[in-house]
């Protein structure tokens, strides 16, 4: 099954941005900048991520079971 997905960013509570890539069955990967100014921590990190169901919905990312 093929899902398009649009483009979906987040902004922490310190202003981080994160942008969310959209992969199957509902599994995102999680992408942001490393902290500025932190020595020794630079970059881009991700993380995969897996929200239930409600999570997804409270967030407004699509969800697929």
């Amino acid at each position: 099954m093929d899902i398009d997905v649009a483009s979906t960013y987040g902004v922490t509570t310190w202003g981080d941005v994160l942008s969310f890539e959209f992969r199957a069955c509902g599994n995102y990967i999680v992408h942001g900048d490393g902290p500025a100014g932190v020595p020794g921590v630079s970059g881009l990190d991700a993380m995969q991520f897996l929200p239930s169901k409600e999570l997804a919905k409270v967030l407004g990312l699509p969800f697929v079971s």
